[in-house]
């Protein structure tokens, strides 16, 4: 999965409107989603775990949880590919 991959799916996992949050696509997309951040970055957003990431989800909105979830992709993504990592 590339880091536009995920970007892409975190565009349709973000509700249209207000009437649309927590509507059946939405949530699935929002699903489809975390299960690509996980296939990426297991430590960071498995669900049964204890991380900082899943305590700021506790009070965080979808969009809330899709701008972390990104950020902390992203810094996944520049760390496996900075110089020396491999």
């Amino acid at each position: 999965m590339t880091l536009e991959q995920i970007e892409a799916l975190a565009a349709l996992a973000r509700p249209i409107d207000d009437s649309e949050a927590d509507s059946e696509r939405q949530i699935e997309a929002e699903n489809t989603f975390f299960d690509a951040c996980v296939e990426v970055d297991a430590e960071t957003f498995e669900s049964d775990n204890d991380s900082e990431f899943s305590r700021f989800c506790l009070k965080a909105t979808s969009e809330e949880r899709i701008d972390e979830a990104l950020k902390l992709i992203r810094a996944h993504f520049a760390a496996a590919h900075a110089p020396g990592m491999h």
